[in-house]
């Protein structure tokens, strides 16, 4: 993508647009003047757009032919996919992993750690911050708290000894029950959607 195609997508003047130079010295993506992109984040080739106000932390790989919204967080060590969107004003955790394909709605919070599958449309998802971590939708009836990843119907059969294991107080255990509890009454449209093909999406379960 050259800067001309960039400014007529997404707006602004050339003086508004530059490559960001990765760690090996090579200049890949554009990202906007306004963008704190990390010296040691890496963008994959030309077609990667981070946008105003954005910032990528240190350690952090966005892939081919995303997009990184304006005003949005990308944390320390994270992994964008290929193709992904993420909607302005979001922030996804450090340490996560958003599979490729992926679109991330506006104002989302993905929490530290989380791993998004492959070809997911979380821009319907519900996200609960708890006193811990987050409770991350990441897969069609999956939720990430922390590192761990499980379906629901996993987390409510076996939350009270996940949390122990993850040293958990008994009040947080009670806690993170009542919200897995929470999704548990949430309609199928709150959760997220495969998508099969550009501009194609599963019904939802």
């Amino acid at each position: 993508m050259t800067k001309n195609e960039v400014i007529q997508r997404f707006g602004g003047t050339p003086r508004d647009w530059q490559k960001h130079k990765n760690p090996d010295g090579k200049l890949r993506g554009w990202k906007h003047r306004m963008a704190d992109v990390h010296a040691g984040a890496i963008l994959i080739n030309d077609s990667v757009v981070v946008g105003d106000g954005s910032s990528i932390g240190d350690g952090s790989r966005i892939g081919d032919g995303s997009r990184i919204g304006d005003g949005s967080r990308i944390g320390d060590g994270s992994s964008i996919g290929a193709s992904s969107s993420i909607g302005d004003g979001s922030s996804i955790g450090d340490g996560s992993s958003i599979g490729d394909g992926s679109s991330i709605g506006h104002g989302s919070r993905i929490g530290a750690l989380s791993s998004i599958g492959d070809g997911l449309d979380l821009s319907k998802c519900v996200f609960v911050k708890g006193s811990a971590h987050w409770v991350t939708p990441s897969d069609v009836r999956s939720l990430s708290i922390g590192c761990e990843k499980h379906t629901l119907d996993t987390w409510l059969a076996d939350y009270v000894s996940i949390g122990a294991w993850n040293g958990y107080t008994p009040a947080q255990i009670q806690e993170y029950g009542a919200i897995l509890r929470f999704y548990a009454t949430l309609p199928s449209t709150a959760w997220p959607v495969k998508i099969t093909a550009p501009g194609a999406k599963e019904p939802r379960p």
